[in-house]
């Protein structure tokens, strides 16, 4: 039984054969064809003069994420301020002091600052002077304020122009002293904007425009200055519940509710979000001011006259607390002279910054800090 049916099955195939061969044919055709279309794509054609013992698909797509990653910003340039890759250019450094009073708020540009110095002024009061630069693409920014001698030494330390309305006679004395590069709302008042519906004196702002304009009318050539030190930034960061390293919170109170501070870590965005008088701080478009830096300068600070003005020693050294990443380390601050950039150190070492802007909290024995 067995041997007459494998006759069978052998006969059947003889006589089926023509049509299985031409089966079998179109199959073969049919599987170079997909080959072929496979080698001559741009997947294969990009890797597989590429692949080499060890390699595997997670190592050749890491490689690829990479090239386009250098491809988009192939002709970028890196921002000396913060580290940033960008496409233009960076500008010349702006320095503009921005009122921080109750009436003032909310701030105009302000979250576009690349760095942010909030200094004491008389009576528990803080103001900004926000850096900027030149080559940023912003409407108006203020309300500008006045200039005090301190705020100097951080102007300089970035051959900046300085914008501001007037100032106290110690401060408009150094300016010229010092021959500060500055635009003052007293002597060019038509490049100044006034809006009417806020309460004088915090109705002053500036057109960004206007400072292009008037850098450019002074011929100044390229700001030079000494830039921080930028590490990578970290991605993975431990957020377990075992983990006491983090400082999530800092609290900083200046003497008044309406202008403490607090700085909350927003691990989603990798950065600190910024709270004023308890409510998240917004600028006058209604974005959050958020900071990849947080640095708290400690100064000493005596009254001046009868009018609570400050002097404040931004030259020489104190202590400091660096934060980003979420952690919070203490070091020192130094400052050879007015012109001298000031640098941060941690443990004797330099510190190596997270990539992108900062805020820098100067605070004088009457502040206090949490962390």
């Amino acid at each position: 039984m067995k041997l007459k049916g494998i006759r069978k099955i052998s006969l059947a195939i003889k006589k089926k054969w023509p049509q299985l061969s031409l089966g079998v044919l179109a199959l073969l055709l049919f599987l170079v064809l997909i080959v072929t279309i496979a080698l001559s794509s741009t997947f294969f054609t990009k890797r597989i003069s590429i692949l080499s013992p060890g390699d595997s698909i997670l190592n050749l797509e890491k490689e690829r994420k990479n090239e386009i990653k250098k491809d988009e910003c192939e002709d970028c340039y890196i921002n000396p301020l913060t580290a940033w890759e960008q496409e233009q250019k960076i500008g010349f450094p702006v320095a503009i002091i921005i009122d921080n009073h109750i009436d003032a708020r909310p701030p105009a540009s302000l979250s576009q600052a690349h760095i942010v110095y909030e200094l004491p002024v008389e009576g528990s009061i803080t103001r900004y002077l926000a850096i900027y630069d030149s080559g940023q693409d912003l409407d108006k920014i203020g309300p500008v304020r006045s200039a005090r001698p301190y705020m100097l030494d951080y102007v300089q330390e970035l051959s900046a122009l300085f914008v501001h309305v007037g100032g106290s006679p110690q401060a408009l004395v150094a300016i010229a002293k010092d021959n500060i590069f500055d635009l003052n709302e007293f002597s060019h008042g038509n490049l100044f904007l006034r809006d009417e519906n806020r309460p004088k004196p915090h109705h002053i702002f500036i057109d960004f425009e206007n400072i292009k304009d008037y850098i450019e009318k002074q011929n100044r050539e390229e700001a030079t200055f000494f830039s921080w030190n930028f590490k990578n930034n970290s991605d993975d960061i431990d957020i377990s519940s075992d983990n006491d390293d983090l400082d999530t919170n800092i609290n900083i109170d200046f003497g008044s509710d309406s202008y403490e501070v607090n700085w909350v870590y927003d691990f989603k965005s990798n950065n600190y979000l910024r709270s004023l008088n308890d409510r998240v701080h917004v600028d006058d478009r209604n974005i959050d001011i958020r900071a990849k830096n947080i640095i708290i300068q400690k100064v000493n600070s005596r009254v001046l006259d009868e009018k609570l003005r400050l002097k404040i020693d931004t030259i020489g050294e104190g202590e400091a607390v660096i934060c980003f990443e979420a952690q919070c380390r203490e070091g020192i601050w130094e400052k050879d002279s007015a012109k001298a950039r000031t640098r941060y150190y941690v443990d004797g070492k330099e510190v190596d910054f997270s990539i992108g802007n900062f805020w820098i909290e100067v605070l004088d024995q009457n502040a206090n800090l949490r962390y």
